[in-house]
């Protein structure tokens, strides 16, 4: 509701773009600890699960063509 009241009066929301991707990060985190088993650390520089190569495959999955992982 405040996004769309926010472009609207060309304001800024509530909530800017980092702390959503921090909050989806979170939730991310919490469902592959819940489906591994296992307690999982964050490199806040890198961005990327740290601990577990199980879950740091799980971090990503594979695209449909014709669209590729950077």
């Amino acid at each position: 509701h405040n996004f769309i009241d926010g472009v609207l009066a060309r304001q800024n929301p509530v909530s800017n773009l980092q702390s959503a991707v921090r909050s989806d990060i979170t939730n991310h985190m919490c469902d592959i600890a819940i489906r591994t088993g296992e307690t999982l650390g964050w490199d806040q520089v890198k961005e990327r699960v740290i601990g577990s190569s199980n879950a740091l495959g799980m971090m990503r999955r594979d695209r449909r063509a014709p669209w590729t992982q950077l």
